[in-house]
């Protein structure tokens, strides 16, 4: 399972300083620069896909908040982007591919 670097209470305007060199694009504009975040950081590459488990898992660590969500990865699976929707999360994603947790360690395990 992959496990993010959560950063609580980072200013907005130091989002972007805070991504890997191959996520910066993600972030382009000023829209947060005023915001207070928690941003969870997952592992930055094609191989990592985010899934649910990961998600409750760092929903839980990161507990009740004020400050708004974000959430960094490359991909997310439908349940996964469904668990972040409904916490009002922001994702800031490479790609959505669409993967389902299941046939995503259906393929894992191949």
């Amino acid at each position: 399972m992959l496990k993010p670097t959560i950063i609580r209470g980072l200013e907005g305007h130091c989002l972007r300083e805070r991504l890997p060199y191959a996520a910066k694009h993600l972030v382009r504009g000023t829209e947060l620069a005023d915001t207070i975040l928690d941003l969870a950081l997952f592992p930055y590459a094609s191989s990592k896909i985010v899934t649910s488990a990961a998600i409750v898992k760092m929903l839980t660590k990161i507990g009740p908040s004020q400050n708004q969500l974000v959430v960094v990865g490359w991909d997310f699976t439908i349940e996964a982007m469904a668990l972040l929707s409904s916490v009002k999360a922001i994702v800031l994603a490479n790609r959505i591919f669409g993967w389902s947790d299941e046939r995503w360690f259906s393929i894992r395990q191949a």
